[in-house]
């Protein structure tokens, strides 16, 4: 009975492990889903270490037209090559994941400036090989500057970075996609251009800054 009991627990608490990775994880691209990045920002709460943190939310452009173009099984493709183009990507201790059904999310720490690291993942998935067509992305960045006496990573002010990034994602939609916006405030409130987004260089750094919320290019 004893050896039964030893063999049992340890294959029971295997299942339990491998139906916990299968809850938290995308089959498709094998990243975190949604439910897996909100364990790991769960996890990292008061762990700071006083170190500036980036969220990028990163979505394809145009992703039902590639579908509807090339059909479903070209779409999942697309999808597997730009979550490995974004692995590939980011530092070693970055985190991706697959939060929706052509929607990204990385999480890590920040050691260069923020608009290299918009531009790295713009140009990531732009420059994914093997493809007939170009596929380009849509960018927002939110940061926690650990330089700020109040900077805090709380489990509210983690869920609040990710909502800064996903609006700044829909701004840089809103300027014509294939871009980034980067916020340093508490969000991104409506945003007016003077030129229409078809005139927005695919290259062009836009900044949207909370105080007076005007993109200016680099």
């Amino acid at each position: 009975m004893v050896v039964v009991v030893g063999v049992i627990l340890p294959f029971v608490q295997l299942c339990h492990w491998i139906v916990r990775v299968d809850a938290l994880s995308d089959p498709l691209t094998k990243l975190l889903n949604r439910r897996g990045l909100d364990s790991y920002l769960a996890a990292r709460v008061g762990r700071c270490d006083r170190r500036s943190l980036y969220v990028a939310s990163v979505d394809l452009d145009r992703f039902k037209t590639i579908n509807d173009t090339f059909g479903h099984p070209f779409g999942d493709e697309v999808l597997v090559l730009a979550a490995q183009r974004l692995r590939d990507t980011v530092e070693s201790d970055a985190l991706v994941a697959r939060t929706g059904g052509e929607e990204f999310v990385v999480v890590g720490y920040l050691r260069e400036n923020p608009a290299a690291v918009a531009e790295g993942l713009r140009a990531a998935v732009e420059t994914t090989p093997g493809l007939p067509v170009t596929i380009t992305a849509s960018v927002g960045v939110a940061l926690i500057d650990a330089s700020q006496p109040d900077a805090e990573w709380t489990e509210s002010s983690l869920r609040r970075l990710l909502h800064r990034a996903d609006s700044a994602m829909y701004r840089a939609k809103h300027l014509g996609g294939n871009t980034f916006v980067i916020t340093d405030g508490d969000g991104v409130e409506p945003l007016e251009r003077k030129k229409p987004p078809t005139e927005i260089s695919g290259r062009e750094l836009l900044v949207v800054r909370h105080q007076g919320l005007e993109p200016r290019t680099r």
